[in-house]
């Protein structure tokens, strides 16, 4: 593909040019990496600024040839904006650093439009742009109106109408009919990054047609559908683009879909955004996960779209974004409503005003603690002092923090069942005070037998489940399962694709839960425990290496070894829960293992940086997906045994009733 690119500029004018545009006004802000100035900063700042670049290294690419292809020079002015929109988002929109950002962003623009100007003979490209799109077109009779006008009165007077049309914009909006196919390309792939793994394809998919039993009642309430397939459909017909009727004009008219500011841009892809939430509201109404399931898709939603339109036009940044217009806005509305129910509760009950403690009880979500109850303040009693304002100021500062994680590629993402997610959470809540859970007792245990199903919740005992409960038991029970369903796919006629099932999928589920045997057994008394869980496991462990040593040492010199005497296998003693802690480890582990450490960018601290090639990276989500699978089918084994176990003890209850 080198071979047909031709090399429009000198390497070493490139470099000289990009060497000029370090002034001494900037202070060396954009000299080298930052991460070489301030090595203190580099935590934070590759945070904020993942991508970054200088005009040291953007010196380097230019010897290299990196831009010298390019007739606009497009690949430096998109390392300038970099340069300058890092600048802005780890410094703030305001201030010394953003004033510096934007005036060096203005002059490097100039200077790189006037070596071009310089190069091609005076003329602009947008000249050539539109005569070349001009000539083809110079003898068709049929078509009239602003495009023949541009044609009789020339080049110039297209760049002066142009300019007039889009005050404020430079070459970042390009007419032509590729740059037209691009931007589209573009903006499907937005769409299809809306798609978030953890909204578990709640917007990707028809509720009327994924849900029939929910039809009629979604459609009485929500009788216009929208979700991200429809509006992928509509991406791909131009129609967020102006594009659906304009397809006998060559590109498209960045007027049609381009406001004054950011959140005036793009408005028919909000609006649908915004239809698909209100929608996701409305059917939820009530419902805490879900409301907040939807917040969070409103807010990624609007910055995705944000950053696009800055990409298509950075002259806009500085403009009031849809964040700030939409989602922002959207939250107001939710207080002020839930301020004048309250304030309407407050008319109807005028008697129990004074008691600051009821207003408080119907803002703040339930708890499942007991709190002492507290006298009211004495000003609180005079009727008509209490103040709702002041205590709706907590509620606005809880419901405006929106945290946003963005994991790297060490912390792979992956979804956890609510039942097992909140036994996690609450042995990391008790974790003092939690003992061991274990399968077998002791041979000299006289509280019970070996393996009983009943939970011992006796006060320092371990506890004690069956032995279907088990680290083994489980994993076994899912090595069955993938084995059968494959068979069962590989078996069936009604396949539409034959290698989707291969043997080697199959394997790959079979080496994994290999991999977390050993690596469990190997590694269970060291990050899956907690101090009281470890402290019980070793004394059950020496309690049984003293059985054993005992039970050997009785035995007489000529009988036959015990076979029943083994070492201690955790995968068999111990429960389940802890292969679910170990689980939620290891794909961060994995990644670790495979991470080499780039001596290429070390800061001079000693903190080294890690990466993972994209092979690794493949592999490592690969497991990811894997091990919530099987996290999924670890909570569907426990309920099911523990459903089974309730059945058999309720028979056993009503076989051993007397009969009437």
């Amino acid at each position: 593909m080198s071979q047909n690119r031709q090399l429009l500029y000198p390497r070493e004018e490139m470099v000289s040019l990009v060497r000029s545009l370090d002034r001494p006004q900037e202070n060396g802000l954009f000299s080298q990496d930052v991460l070489l100035q301030y090595p203190e900063l580099a935590e934070s700042y590759t945070k904020v600024c993942p991508n970054r670049c200088d005009l040291a290294t953007a010196a380097d690419r230019a010897a290299k040839g990196a831009y010298g292809y390019d007739v606009q020079l497009t690949t430096l002015k998109e390392d300038i904006r970099l340069m300058v929109n890092n600048c802005i988002l780890f410094n703030g929109a305001e201030g010394a650093y953003a004033d510096a950002a934007r005036t060096f962003e203005k002059f490097a623009m100039g200077k790189i439009d006037a070596y071009i100007s310089q190069k091609v003979g005076g003329r602009r490209l947008s000249s050539f742009r539109v005569a070349s799109v001009s000539v083809p077109e110079k003898h068709s009779t049929g078509k009239r109106g602003r495009d023949g006008e541009s044609r009789e009165r020339g080049p110039e007077a297209v760049d002066n109408d142009s300019s007039r049309r889009q005050p404020g914009r430079g070459n970042g909006i390009a007419t032509s009919e590729d740059d037209s196919n691009r931007r589209s390309a573009e903006l499907i792939k937005l769409v299809d990054s809306l798609n978030r793994r953890e909204d578990d394809g709640a917007f990707a998919v028809d509720v009327a047609e994924a849900y029939p039993e929910l039809k009629s009642a979604y459609e009485a309430m929500c009788p216009l559908k929208m979700n991200l397939i429809i509006m992928k459909e509509r991406a791909q017909n131009g129609y967020y683009l102006g594009q659906q009727h304009r397809r006998r004009r060559t590109g498209d008219d960045p007027t049609l879909y381009m406001g004054s500011s950011i959140a005036e841009s793009l408005t028919s892809l909000r609006d649908d955004v915004e239809l698909m939430v209100r929608n996701c509201v409305n059917f939820n109404a009530g419902v805490v996960e879900w409301e907040r399931r939807a917040a969070s898709f409103h807010h990624f939603a609007h910055k995705k779209i944000d950053d696009f339109v800055l990409r298509i036009d950075p002259s806009l940044r500085g403009t009031r974004t849809g964040v700030e217009v939409y989602v922002q806005e959207a939250k107001k509305m939710q207080q002020s409503q839930l301020k004048q129910k309250i304030e309407g509760s407050e008319r109807s009950n005028r008697g129990d005003v004074g008691a600051p403690e009821n207003v408080a009880q119907s803002i703040s979500p339930p708890s499942h603690t007991t709190a002492t109850p507290m006298n009211p303040p004495r000003k609180a009693t005079i009727p008509g002092t209490a103040r709702i304002p002041t205590l709706s100021a907590h509620v606005n500062v809880v419901n405006t923090v929106t945290p946003i994680v963005q994991p790297t590629a060490l912390q792979p993402v992956f979804n956890t069942p609510s039942t097992l997610r909140r036994r996690l959470i609450s042995d990391h809540l008790h974790r003092e005070t939690l003992h061991a859970r274990l399968i077998h007792r002791l041979e000299n245990d006289k509280s019970g037998t070996n393996g009983v199903p009943e939970i011992d919740r006796s006060g320092d005992a371990p506890q004690m489940y069956e032995p279907a409960l088990s680290c083994r038991a489980v994993l076994d029970a899912f090595i069955i399962s993938v084995r059968g369903f494959h068979k069962a796919q590989r078996e069936s006629q009604d396949f539409v694709n034959p290698f989707m099932y291969a043997q080697q999928e199959e394997n790959l589920y079979c080496d994994y839960v290999t991999l977390i045997k050993q690596q469990l057994e190997r590694l269970f008394l060291h990050i899956v425990l907690y101090n009281r869980e470890k402290a019980e496991m070793y004394d059950w462990a020496a309690a049984k290496a003293a059985q054993m040593a005992v039970a050997d040492a009785s035995l007489l010199p000529t009988a036959p070894a015990v076979s029943s005497h083994v070492s201690c296998c955790w995968l068999d003693e111990a429960h389940l829960c802890y292969l679910v802690r170990f689980l939620q480890h290891l794909p961060q582990l994995l990644g670790l293992a495979c991470a080499e450490v780039d001596t290429a960018k070390s800061d001079g601290t000693g903190n080294a940086q890690l990466y993972l090639t994209t092979v690794e990276q493949g592999v490592v989500g690969k497991i990811a997906k894997i091990t919530e699978e099987l996290l999924s089918f670890i909570a569907r084994y426990e309920e099911k045994i523990t459903a089974s176990r309730q059945n058999s003890e309720s028979l056993k209850e009503q076989a051993e009733a007397p009969a009437l």
